[in-house]
């Protein structure tokens, strides 16, 4: 079945044409379930909390608080240093892994729609840059836009966010993830 033959049928596009990546996204996830909103804010809270304390312990470390005039400054090795370092974790994690430590906790992966394999590098670099381009960028409102980026997800039918959109991948449970442990059933005594 090629694009043409994928339809206009679906949930994302009542009656319009469903796009090549949005069909082959739909395959994966026949095939991989998908990761839930909750597992994903999860580990994306985990992985802010291991990127995020050592980042904030720098920074505050490195400041000069100006209590009269009520400023903070930061230099700017240091906020390099913290975006850095959170540019390494997330992008290298995605691209080995397919998973950050947050994603491994919680037993979910990202995959390209292609194909159900670990993301590329260039994937791996979008789904991390296009939430924290808006952020880094010193328009008032615009950071705004970093969260809406995430939540998007909640209303799309695969749950795919704008960064997944745009590197092409998908959050599924990973495969092997270890079953929620439960304990035995009580045996009745004989």
């Amino acid at each position: 079945m090629g694009p043409a033959d994928r339809g206009s049928a679906g949930a994302a596009h009542p009656g319009g044409p469903v796009s090549d990546q949005e069909a082959t996204a739909r395959d994966v996830a026949a095939t991989r379930p998908l990761a839930t909103i909750g597992q994903r804010a999860a580990a994306r809270l985990l992985d802010a909390l291991i990127i995020g304390l050592p980042a904030f312990i720098l920074v505050l470390a490195t400041s000069e608080i100006d209590e009269g005039r009520r400023t903070v400054r930061t230099p700017l090795w240091a906020q390099l240093v913290a975006t850095g370092i959170a540019a390494v974790y997330e992008v290298v994690l995605i691209r080995q892994r397919g998973q950050t430590v947050g994603k491994r906790a919680v037993g979910i992966e990202v995959v390209r729609v292609t194909d159900g394999r670990h993301p590329d590098w260039s994937a791996s670099i979008m789904r991390y840059l296009l939430p924290v381009l808006p952020a880094l960028v010193p328009v008032p409102g615009l950071v705004l836009l970093s969260p809406v980026i995430y939540l998007v997800a909640a209303a799309d039918p695969l749950r795919r966010g704008w960064h997944d959109r745009a590197a092409g991948t998908i959050v599924v449970k990973a495969e092997g993830a270890a079953a929620p442990v439960r304990p035995p059933p009580e045996q009745p005594e004989a």
